[in-house]
């Protein structure tokens, strides 16, 4: 299984990044699982955000507010569920992140990889899940804890703090 989270702090509106698509990049270097072993491979994915698509099809349209209509009023939501504000409520708010960009689509990077897929932009999928997470900053004058900086090349090259998670199997950290 593989698994990240990513969260941009930074950002306005809850720490989500503006439309459009991103690629990141995960030093193995420094990164151990809770037994201290490393990280085996270094770990290259795109992926997208769209303000609205709950489906992840890159184009805001009526099956995500589908979504969002079965889900209104209702708590502890996700990205997935219509939460578009990642407040874990799908509200009036949510809808009106849907309506902003109804019919907008997002085009595919030159070089999209199959980690657009498995790497979702659902800022708290990984909630709960078995692992650990590593604090990750990019200012000079931050702490680093157990990983490299660069883990995202932000479009306007934004200073922002992240988190990395990843799942682990017999010992080992799966990315």
């Amino acid at each position: 299984m593989n698994t990240a989270t990513l969260q941009f702090p930074g950002y306005a509106a809850g720490g989500i990044l503006p439309d459009g698509n991103y690629r990141v990049h995960v030093n193995a270097a420094g990164i151990e699982d809770q037994f201290g072993l490393p990280m085996v491979n270094d770990y290259d994915g795109d992926f997208f955000s769209l303000a609205g698509d709950a489906n992840r099809d890159r184009a805001v349209k009526i099956g995500d507010f589908a979504v969002l209509a079965t889900n209104y009023n209702q708590d502890e939501m996700t990205w997935a569920d219509g939460d578009f504000n990642l407040d874990e409520r799908v509200s009036i708010a949510d809808f009106s992140i849907l309506a902003s960009n109804y019919n907008k689509t997002l085009p595919p990077p030159a070089t999209l990889s199959r980690a657009a897929a498995l790497l979702p932009l659902a800022l708290r999928e990984g909630a709960g899940r078995r692992g650990e997470t590593f604090g990750i900053a990019t200012r000079p004058d931050s702490a680093l804890t157990r990983a490299a900086p660069d883990l995202l090349d932000a479009p306007d090259s934004a200073s922002v703090t992240r988190s990395f998670f990843t799942p682990f199997a017999n010992g080992r950290a799966i990315v």
